[in-house]
């Protein structure tokens, strides 16, 4: 396997050391932002899991009981609100913690989308709260409802934005995996591929004849038969290459 390398350039001693470093620090940042949202969306799950449990509960009991595990999952075991005696599906760290986290090492519309996220949240707590206070099965159970209907705008839908986006939409804007294939002297289906920022692109040859992705910090070496090229792009910019073996073999990928 072919492994990613980088381009040397002459320059100031130490200048290129940084740069690598501050590439690798944004792709780490990159991935932790990925986990968190993974983390999220866990959460609202289980959460509204247990919400619709608490709903759906015969009894006053079980209604309340559930009710407080939705706080627990929400606030997870600092928040004012935890309850440990009561038990707590969710992993302990808190839906709203991830929000936040997430608010803290994003931009843009994904920082946008866990604003929402974290405001949604801190509605369906404090009906949850008011569910684990009520003093009647009919009381607690208006408040669940107004929990789970705040969750579900947490959670939201891929693809929605602006006031209306949830976690779902912050896993689509989040930049993923790519695979192009080098096949018949061509890449991919030989059309501009336009792609996030912090996606990784993976290039394999599928031809029995050697190729190379030459171009700007694109620089696989000789790939023959079988053979792939990985590199993350950490920087927006119009990326133009070519195999130099077949400079006729042109390719564009566009980083948003």
């Amino acid at each position: 396997m072919i492994k990613a390398t980088k381009r040397r350039f002459r320059t100031a001693s130490g200048v290129v050391p940084v740069l690598m470093g501050l590439a690798i620090l944004m792709v780490a940042s990159l991935g932790a932002a990925a986990q968190s949202t993974d983390a999220l969306i866990g959460q609202i799950r289980t959460a509204i899991t247990h919400g619709t449990f608490s709903f759906n509960s015969a009894d006053i009991g079980p209604r309340l009981t559930h009710a407080h595990h939705v706080v627990n999952i929400i606030e997870g075991t600092q928040g004012a609100n935890f309850d440990g005696s009561k038990g707590n599906p969710g992993d302990g760290y808190g839906a709203i913690n991830y929000a936040s986290d997430i608010i803290a090492s994003s931009s843009g519309a994904t920082a946008t989308y866990a604003e929402n996220v974290r405001l949604y949240l801190q509605w369906a707590d404090e009906e949850a709260v008011r569910a684990t206070k009520a003093t009647s099965y009919d009381e607690a159970g208006v408040a669940i409802r107004r929990a789970l209907a705040y969750l579900s705008a947490a959670l939201g839908r891929p693809g929605e934005d602006g006031l209306l986006a949830g976690a779902l939409a912050i896993e689509s804007e989040e930049p993923g995996t790519v695979n192009i294939d080098i096949s018949q002297f061509q890449f991919g289906d030989g059309q501009p591929l336009t792609i996030k920022v912090g996606t990784t692109v993976t290039w394999v040859n599928h031809d029995t004849a050697p190729h190379t992705v030459t171009g700007g910090p694109l620089n696989s070496g000789i790939m023959n038969h079988h053979d792939s090229y990985t590199f993350t792009f950490t920087e927006p910019g119009t990326y133009d290459y070519i195999c130099a073996f077949h400079p006729n073999m042109t390719h564009r990928i566009i980083v948003e």
